[in-house]
């Protein structure tokens, strides 16, 4: 298992609610997303990209690709099938995650959480 120090995660805030409501949200992305893929033993070299988006945002991926017309707190598109073979040290694209900003926060007030 990795400790994430060679993955390479990407945060990406095309919403600037994000930062207004919590001035570390992509650093906290960036840690949450390396530890996540620690612990479930991610290739030490992999790749993913995440968007701190908007409901609007969300709204027209999740009608695109999924086919459903309204926002979701996350969406994920993976980058390759994780049963392909990839080439020993090769780095290993993982994908995209994408969260929206007013369903993620609304979530967390219904649950008591931090934003």
């Amino acid at each position: 298992m990795t400790d994430g120090a060679d993955t390479a995660v990407d945060v990406t805030a095309h919403c600037p609610a994000w930062q207004c409501a919590c001035a570390e949200a992509e650093t906290l992305a960036r840690r949450a997303a390396r530890l996540a893929l620690a612990r479930c033993g991610a290739p030490p070299a992999a790749i993913l990209d995440i968007t701190l988006a908007d409901d609007d945002t969300q709204q027209a991926l999740n009608r695109t690709w999924r086919g459903k017309d309204a926002p979701t707190n996350v969406l994920a598109f993976p980058a390759v099938d994780p049963a392909a073979p990839v080439p020993a040290g090769a780095p290993v694209l993982l994908g995209d995650v994408i969260l929206a900003f007013e369903t993620v926060r609304r979530e967390a007030v219904e649950q008591d959480k931090p934003l």
